[in-house]
């Protein structure tokens, strides 16, 4: 066994003794699960741990990651816009590093879909 592997095999086992498990924690014990093609409950018995406890976090992680991420938004009414020549009402998306998303009405809500998922992916 190479010395990573020897790593992550002492880690695990710190972690399947431990009485808590952080994040991290589970997402190690869930990663060695996969790896071994046990089902959970043969997984479970073989490392003397709840399966619930192992379902549980399955299920708590994959939640996280499949649950959808907001931003903080903050409303502001422009009146010069309104004064403006040509204004047609669109909505503006500011985002922190100052770049801007505006929309107009008729927008394609496909395109605005696939940009709110590129802008989501971007780490802010």
């Amino acid at each position: 066994m190479n010395k990573r592997a020897e790593r992550i095999g002492s880690a695990l086992a710190a972690v399947l003794e431990s009485p808590y498990w952080r994040q991290a924690d589970a997402s190690l014990v869930l990663a060695a699960w996969s790896k071994s093609g046990l089902s959970l409950s043969a997984f479970a018995g073989r490392h003397g741990i709840q399966a619930k406890r192992l379902w549980r976090w399955h299920e708590r992680l994959r939640e996280k990651a499949t649950a959808p991420a907001f931003h903080r938004v903050r409303l502001v009414f422009d009146r010069k816009a309104e004064e403006k020549p040509g204004s047609d009402g669109g909505v503006e998306l500011v985002l922190r590093d100052g770049r801007r998303v505006v929309v107009r009405p008729g927008f394609d809500a496909s395109v605005l879909k696939e940009l709110v998922g590129v802008v989501e992916s971007w780490s802010c």
